[in-house]
């Protein structure tokens, strides 16, 4: 048991209690606004056209050889960037050669 410095036993770890009534005047402030009392939905408006779209001429085939063509060229383009790469990759690895200078 902790002791009070005189030999004496502590008979509380807490501090002393005021006495005063300023404690007990003490209110909680009001932490959540006042609940005001629910209400109706106002009635459902006309929907209002979200943009003006249009169709694309013709039939919807040209539009879909379009995007294959486009993927087609997107991908060529990947692969011959791939390609250089690793090209210059070797490139970079190769022996210098015989008789070279070396330090």
């Amino acid at each position: 048991m902790p002791s009070a410095g005189d030999g004496e036993p502590a008979t509380s770890v807490l501090p002393p209690l005021v006495n005063s009534g300023a404690v007990t005047d003490l209110r909680a402030p009001q932490v959540a606004p006042p609940v005001a009392a629910p209400e109706v939905a106002p009635a459902q408006r006309e929907p209002a056209p979200v943009a003006g779209l249009r169709a694309v001429p013709g039939d919807g085939a040209a539009a879909i050889e379009d995007v294959g063509a486009l993927q087609a060229g997107a991908l060529a383009a990947l692969a011959s960037s791939v390609a250089l790469l690793l090209l210059r990759l070797r490139a970079g690895r190769a022996r210098p050669p015989r008789g070279a200078h070396r330090r």
